[in-house]
C-alpha cells in the first residue's frame, strides 16, 4: 500500500507495521489507520492535522498516539506511532460544532457542504425538510438520522460522494465480484434484529397517530414530525449477514454488490482493506468484507 505525507513524501514500507484502510456506508466514509515508525522529520508529518494520501484518497489525521515500538534502523531511532484519520472531503461533518446548523428546506448534500465538506459533485441527492445539528453536537449524527428518514446511505467510490436508497443498492447495479457460498462466515438471529430494529410511529396535524411497518413484532418508538413515507423507510435496514476474508482487492468498497454462488447477492456494508509487513516479517494484504442484506 502506497501511502504519501502532506509534502509528497512516500511512506517507506518497511516503517508501515500495519496499514488498514476502510470503506462504509456511513457519513464518513472512509478512514485510515496506521500504526508506522518514525524519526523526528517524519513524526512532523503525520502529527494531528496533517494530511495523507492512500489509494487515491486524502485522509485528515484526527489522532496520533506513540506506540511501542522503538528500535534504531540507518543510524537513526525510529519510535512507533498509531494514526487514525478520516476522508479529507467530508471530515468535518465528524467535528463537534462551535455553532449551531439549522437547515429548512434544503438536500443533504447542501447540508454536508454548510458543514465544511468539499465534494466537487454530490450524486442522487434527496430533499431535507428540517435539519438542525446544535452547538456542541457532530453534524454526522443528525445526518446519519436523515439517512435512516430517506431509507438509504452514502457510498464514496472513484473519488465521487452519492446518496443511493437501499433497494436500488441490490436493483440498480450488477455485482463486481463472485463468491463460494462456503468461503465465508455466516451470521444470522431474528431475535436480535426484532430487538435493535423498532418500528417507528409518529402523529399528524391532528394529533391522530400515524404508524410506520407493522408487519413483524418489534419494539416501537416515537419520532415526531415523521411522514408515513419516511416511518416506512426508518424500518427498512441492512442486516449483516456474512464476513469474507479474501485476496487484497483495494477496488471493492461498501455498497458493491456481491454475487454469493447459491444464494441472493449482498452488499458490501464494510470493507477494510489491511497491509501489514514492516521490516520484522513478511508483507501480508487481505481484504475482509462484511456482507448484508434488506430487512424491513
Amino acid at each position: 500500500m502506497i501511502i504519501f505525507t502532506e509534502k509528497g513524501d512516500q511512506l517507506r514500507g518497511d516503517l508501515i507495521n500495519k496499514a488498514v484502510i476502510r470503506s462504509s456506508l456511513v457519513p464518513v466514509p472512509m478512514t485510515l489507520e496506521l500504526e508506522i515508525r518514525v524519526d523526528e522529520d517524519l513524526a512532523r508529518q503525520v502529527a494531528e492535522g496533517k494530511v495523507l494520501e492512500a489509494g487515491g484518497n486524502r485522509f485528515y489525521i484526527i489522532k496520533t498516539a506513540r506506540a511501542e515500538n522503538r528500535m534504531a534502523q540507518g543510524g537513526r531511532d525510529f519510535g512507533g506511532v498509531k494514526i487514525i484519520a478520516l476522508l479529507d472531503n467530508c471530515h468535518t461533518v465528524a467535528f463537534v460544532r462551535d455553532t449551531a446548523l439549522i437547515r429548512s428546506s434544503t438536500t443533504l448534500g447542501a447540508v454536508y457542504k454548510a458543514a465544511g465538506a468539499t465534494f466537487s459533485q454530490f450524486g442522487g441527492d434527496v430533499p431535507v425538510a428540517r435539519f438542525a445539528c446544535l452547538k456542541g453536537e457532530a453534524p454526522s449524527f443528525q445526518i446519519a438520522k436523515v439517512m435512516q428518514e430517506e431509507g438509504g446511505v452514502v457510498q464514496w467510490k472513484n473519488g465521487k460522494m452519492q446518496f443511493v436508497r437501499l433497494p436500488d443498492l441490490f436493483s440498480k447495479q450488477s455485482p463486481v465480484i463472485t463468491l463460494p457460498d462456503n468461503a465465508s462466515d455466516n451470521v444470522a438471529s431474528n431475535f436480535l434484529e426484532r430487538h435493535g430494529a423498532p418500528r417507528f410511529f409518529s402523529a399528524n396535524s391532528d394529533g391522530k397517530l400515524v404508524d410506520g411497518n407493522t408487519q413483524k413484532a418489534r419494539t416501537a418508538v416515537y419520532a415526531p414530525f415523521k411522514t408515513a413515507q419516511q416511518l416506512q423507510n426508518m424500518t427498512r435496514y441492512l442486516v449483516h449477514r456474512k464476513r469474507v476474508k479474501r485476496a487484497l482487492d483495494i477496488r471493492l468498497a461498501a455498497g458493491d454488490l456481491v454475487d454469493v454462488s447459491g444464494a441472493s447477492p449482498l452488499v458490501i456494508i464494510t470493507v477494510a482493506h489491511v497491509f501489514a509487513g514492516g521490516a520484522e516479517g513478511a508483507g501480508n494484504q487481505y481484504s475482509i468484507l462484511w456482507l448484508g442484506s434488506i430487512n424491513q
